[in-house]
């Protein structure tokens, strides 16, 4: 199969990781189209500076992996048609890696019917967001974790901490808790951690400051991990990290583990973790070591590619019916669902009234 990877945004660079794991891991051939290079993150082709070659990989697709904002009305990639090259036989499929409101704050003439119940199969990553696409099958997200990117470059850093913007209260996900982890890391006493919006350095330098501390701080507060933890999975840290008992059972379900590897700690323990691990270094270390080897395990590319990626392709050709909740995952107690929006909106409005 030739697959393209079509995207309007970097979506945390992972459109990409996913062609370049299809590429390496499977039989298949895979490649990513942006609109446009953001700057920050690495890239293939990109509609602006690629067009010809962008055209003829879209006209000659057997299919087209869109992501997130794209439907088959985008006009994006004018003079591309997506709702031409689909009614002609390519097939399409839609990956959501946002909740729904913010993909209608995106794109204001969207409904929430119409991405719930989009017109072509849909998937979602697993993470927190699958709760709110229950008809969505579910696919992990896959990192290349033996490039040289993902190597243990030692423990300059106490901790490093990335942030994917810093309004704090608005965006929980995208600021994992931007203004009180800043100030719960002050209280650490350490003088030796770095702390920033990831955005404020290239992909690389990112990857290269993370890959040199003892301790990665991901997100304390939204129930979920981001592509942040597993990158630092693979470079054997130390990784803070709250997740909820919803987005633990289906982390458990894609890969089969029966445990999961990040520190579990929500940000109000959080101070006393950080100041422990940083005294600590041997066992921080330790526990480092035993997440890369639990992503070795559970989580290596070629499985996870192979596994839930190949066969959900294969699917929009024989049965694209296929491509909904899986079993296992239609029956995760809906109690988690409810339970942990609560919580989080609790937490939300308590925190809004000290401010």
């Amino acid at each position: 199969m030739r697959i393209v990877q079509l995207t309007t945004t970097p979506c945390a660079y992972y459109p990409h990781r996913i062609a370049a794991c299809i590429n390496k891991y499977s039989n298949h051939s895979s490649r990513c189209v942006e609109v446009k290079h953001d700057g920050h993150f690495k890239h293939d082709l990109t509609f602006a500076k690629d067009k010809d070659e962008c055209i003829e990989l879209l006209n000659s697709a057997d299919v087209i992996h869109m992501h997130n904002y794209l439907t088959l009305d985008s006009g994006n990639f004018s003079p591309v048609n997506l709702r031409k090259l689909y009614e002609k036989g390519t097939k399409f499929v839609i990956h959501y890696h946002s909740a729904p409101d913010i993909i209608m704050k995106v794109c204001p003439t969207r409904t929430i019917e119409s991405i719930l119940y989009p017109e072509i199969p849909s998937i979602v990553s697993a993470q927190m967001q699958s709760r709110y696409y229950p008809n969505s099958y579910v696919v992990p997200q896959v990192i290349p974790f033996d490039d040289e990117e993902y190597r243990n470059k030692g423990y300059l850093y106490d901790v490093v901490y990335f942030a994917s913007n810093k309004i704090s209260l608005e965006n929980r996900f995208d600021s994992k808790g931007w203004t009180e982890v800043c100030s719960m890391l002050d209280a650490t006493g350490s003088s030796n951690i770095l702390k920033s919006a990831c955005f404020e350095y290239d992909f690389n330098k990112c990857m290269d400051m993370k890959s040199r501390s003892l301790v990665v701080i991901d997100d304390l507060f939204s129930g979920t991990y981001h592509l942040n933890a597993l990158e630092a999975l693979a470079m054997s840290k130390a990784v803070m990290c709250y997740v909820d008992n919803y987005s633990e059972a289906v982390l458990k379900f894609i890969t089969g583990a029966t445990w999961i590897p990040f520190v579990n700690v929500h940000y109000n323990d959080s101070l006393e973790v950080v100041k422990w691990l940083i005294d600590n270094r041997a066992k921080a270390v330790e526990i480092g070591k035993s997440g890369r080897e639990w992503i070795e395990k559970y989580y290596s590319p070629k499985a996870m590619i192979n596994k839930w990626y190949i066969p959900m392709y294969k699917s929009l050709f024989d049965n694209p019916a296929r491509i909904k909740r899986q079993k296992g995952l239609d029956n995760v107690p809906f109690m988690y669902k409810e339970f942990n929006d609560l919580m989080h909106g609790m937490r939300h409005k308590r925190l809004r009234s000290y401010t």
